[in-house]
């Protein structure tokens, strides 16, 4: 049986390796890839943040960031800005309930490299991440870390979830019915393993899809890290000028 390897990882890079795919012979049509719908999520007293994220065919993608913070009177709501040139695939609208206000920013068919630039523009600080996936036969292996050590001021819980037909066969997240999960602590780096076993071993669906998965799993991530980032630098630019008054 033929091995597969791609890797997946670093906003350092220019694109995400592993996130475009070839197509050997006459181009293959391909079914919309609703494999999963990647969520990462952040609960804290302060901070609400989640991020949704879909994979549709030709590698495009769509989701939405919300972002809220208790309303406080007198302060300057949180607001998100889109970067320039996809204001028109980026729409930012205010949100407010129940006592909390806060940003909308939803987005549509967004390519790989135009998700990470969104991710760079919310904030500039540094995020690492790093996802390599392999196939062995019917075995699909995730190994990866999460670096949240520019997050370690911030008083968070994190939430990554995969959700898979495949059978979870060893994980050191926390499996059930189909769906592992991790919650990554701000401050360090978090490591992520995974061996998902499948009944169906053709090339094209399982490969290719789980390559796209774990390619937004990525990319969640990535813009989490945005966000909290940014929220961060604000609650201690707001401290400094407390201390200064």
């Amino acid at each position: 049986m033929r091995e597969a390897t791609r890797g997946i990882g670093g906003q350092r890079r220019g694109r995400l390796p592993g996130c475009g795919f070839r197509r050997a012979g006459h181009r293959r049509r391909m079914m919309v890839l609703l494999l999963g719908t990647l969520v990462a999520v952040l609960v804290s007293g302060c901070l609400n943040a989640n991020v949704s994220l879909t994979i549709s065919e030709n590698d495009r993608v769509s989701g939405q960031v919300l972002v809220t913070v208790p309303t406080v009177a007198g302060q300057e709501p949180l607001r998100l800005r889109p970067p320039r040139g996809l204001a028109e695939r980026v729409q930012v609208s205010p949100y407010e309930d129940k006592g909390r206000s806060g940003t909308k920013l939803s987005f549509t068919r967004l390519t790989f490299n135009e998700v990470e630039r969104l991710g760079r523009t919310l904030s500039n600080a540094e995020s690492r991440y790093r996802f390599d996936l392999s196939r062995t036969g019917s075995l699909v292996m995730v190994q990866g870390s999460v670096d949240l050590t520019p997050l370690a001021r911030t008083d968070s819980s994190v939430l990554l979830e995969i959700n898979t037909p495949g059978e979870i066969t060893t994980t050191n997240g926390h499996a059930s019915s189909g769906l592992v999960s991790w919650r990554p602590k701000p401050g360090e780096v978090t490591r992520i393993s995974a061996t998902f076993q499948f009944s169906n071993t053709s090339e094209g669906t399982v490969w290719l899809g789980w390559t796209t998965f774990v390619g937004a799993v990525a990319i969640g991530v990535a813009l989490l890290v945005a966000v909290l980032a940014l929220f961060s630098h604000r609650r201690m630019r707001r401290e400094a000028l407390e201390e200064i008054s």
